[in-house]
């Protein structure tokens, strides 16, 4: 006959129940530092992240949530028969907007085009490479390129009516300036907010 019961000299003791714990919790402590922050929330204070290429993919994750947010945040999707095609901040078919972006900070530049329209663009920074996602939200979200880059030049065809342009976000800890150059069939060339 088997039996299952234990005794109680059997059962570990306070003592060892209470190591067991704070080591277990250690554990945990050191793979959220070393894995966890780095690779869902771009945060690396022990530098194992970066080794282990899990901070880049934090960064990502992290900079795609902001730009979902930027899109989710979008109250008015505009359609071709209520696009106003001579705003109050019209600049010309020929435009530049040079901005600087601190450590960590992201912004978007937009231009208003119907679909088929085409505009040419050329964006450099002072240097370094800045991380862009080119795309539109206006009716039927789509994305153009995406990448890190230090300057692209191209032709950019309207996929749908609306609002088209870039997302940067500067991953470095140095200031980035970007300065974008756009000639072509748009509408209104801004910084959106």
């Amino acid at each position: 006959m088997n039996n299952n019961t234990q005794s109680n000299g059997e059962l570990p003791s306070t003592k060892k129940l209470l190591k067991s714990t704070i080591i277990a919790i250690g554990i945990a402590a050191i793979i959220l530092i070393t894995t966890v922050l780095p690779a869902e929330y771009g945060i690396d204070p022990s530098g194992v992240g970066g080794m282990l290429g899990l901070l880049k993919m934090g960064e990502i994750k992290v900079s795609l949530s902001e730009k979902a947010g930027t899109d989710k945040s979008e109250s008015v999707v505009k359609s071709a028969s209520n696009i106003d095609l001579k705003p109050s901040n019209y600049i010309s078919q020929n435009g530049e907007i040079t901005i600087s972006f601190k450590p960590n900070e992201g912004r978007e530049l937009k231009v208003t085009m119907l679909k088929g329209e085409e505009m040419n663009y050329n964006w450099h920074t002072d240097g370094e490479a800045i991380y862009f996602a080119a795309h539109t939200d206006s009716g039927e979200p789509h994305d153009y390129s995406e990448g890190t880059k230090s300057s692209d030049k191209g032709i950019l065809k309207a996929f749908c009516d609306g609002r088209h342009g870039w997302w940067y976000k500067n991953r470095t800890s140095e200031v980035v300036t970007v300065t974008l150059q756009v000639d072509g069939k748009y509408y209104d060339f801004r910084e959106e907010f």
